[in-house]
């Protein structure tokens, strides 16, 4: 008995950080994928384990993960996302604004480029 609380003290731990703060069930779900990749092995392969996954989601911008006493922690803040499109100004004869609309690779919900952000400091 005193073996299985030893054992369950030792074991590693995630903490999850979202800015802003998520939902309950979703920052559950996000727990249970992020835990996933599990976390047995050296600090620099979880770590990086941890930053693969959670870029996978392609909900956050440059999560930052570190461990401290077998605590690895995980702050992620939400990635800027496209609201809507809107063409404004003059457009040539021959061109139609739907047209324009429909050519274009920005839509509505899709996360904007992470690397063209700053920090939390300076995002734009």
């Amino acid at each position: 008995m005193i073996a299985w609380s030893i054992l369950w003290l030792a074991a590693p731990t995630l903490e999850l950080i979202f800015e802003p703060e998520l939902p309950a069930p979703q920052a559950a779900a996000v727990r249970r994928y992020v835990q996933s990749a599990g976390l047995d092995g050296q600090a620099t392969q979880v770590i990086a384990r941890l930053k693969d996954y959670i870029e996978k989601l392609d909900r956050f911008t440059a999560p930052q993960c570190t461990v401290n006493k077998g605590v690895y922690r995980c702050l992620m803040s939400e990635s800027p996302r496209i609201a809507d499109l809107l063409i404004t100004g003059d457009i040539p004869f021959g061109i139609l604004r739907s047209d324009l609309e429909r050519r274009s690779s920005l839509r509505s919900g899709r996360r904007l480029p992470a690397d063209e952000f700053g920090r939390a400091e300076q995002p734009y």
